[in-house]
């Protein structure tokens, strides 16, 4: 019954799973979830239409994302890492801000349609969890991925205009890097041995490029 709650926040609980009541809240905007043990999001999600914000840092029970989450018309920030999710579900295209990581799986997630994107980090090496995020509370407009088992990186990232800065680290079958987005300053990839080619014709913007090897590498 609380229809004027703007914020829930169950950090740190030992809460598993929300009651379906909770789409009843219309006036919900931030979800705060981080440290929990919530396991899934609710599977009608798409109902709480004004929801802008969702937090789930070090949800390592989380296992799944409701495909209905795309039906959130005002979501600007999406942050869910840790997680043991498998899949990915279409996310939706308000998405600003997007940081996602799995130890469940190394499939990288569809986000050609995620155009209004100006933060990225995605993180599926399916043994260990990310290090580093961009900050989610922010639109800094910076991408990082740790991708194991992509091997070519150019449409993937083709729907990032507002993209200025991206890392690549231990994409370890990374062959090529093809067109990047015209927008980018700093292009910074690291441990990705494999690398044959990379395409810097279209970087007109660029302003520094970093290339690190491993030691085996």
């Amino acid at each position: 019954m609380l229809k004027s709650l703007a914020e829930l926040d169950i950090s740190r609980t030992v809460i598993a799973e929300l009651p379906d009541a909770i789409v009843n809240i219309k006036s919900l905007k931030v979800l705060k979830m981080n440290g929990s043990q919530m396991q899934k999001l609710p599977e009608a999600i798409g109902m709480l239409e004004k929801l802008e914000e969702i937090y789930g840092e070090d949800c390592k029970r989380l296992g799944m994302i409701p495909a209905d989450i795309v039906r959130l018309p005002f979501l600007k920030t999406l942050k869910l890492t840790q997680t043991r999710m498998q899949n990915v579900p279409k996310l939706p295209q308000s998405l600003l801000s997007l940081c996602l990581s799995s130890t469940a799986t190394a499939k990288a997630p569809e986000i050609s349609n995620l155009v209004n994107l100006r933060n990225l980090g995605l993180c599926f090496p399916s043994s260990t969890s990310v290090k580093y995020f961009p900050k989610a509370n922010t639109y800094s407009p910076c991408c990082m991925l740790e991708l194991p088992r992509i091997t070519s990186i150019n449409s993937y990232l083709g729907c990032l205009g507002y993209l200025k800065e991206l890392q690549l680290h231990n994409c370890r079958n990374l062959r090529q890097i093809g067109q990047l987005p015209s927008s980018l300053r700093k292009l910074t990839v690291q441990n990705c041995n494999l690398l044959e080619v990379v395409d810097l014709s279209n970087l007109e913007n660029l302003q520094l490029l970093l290339i690190y090897l491993s030691k085996t590498g």
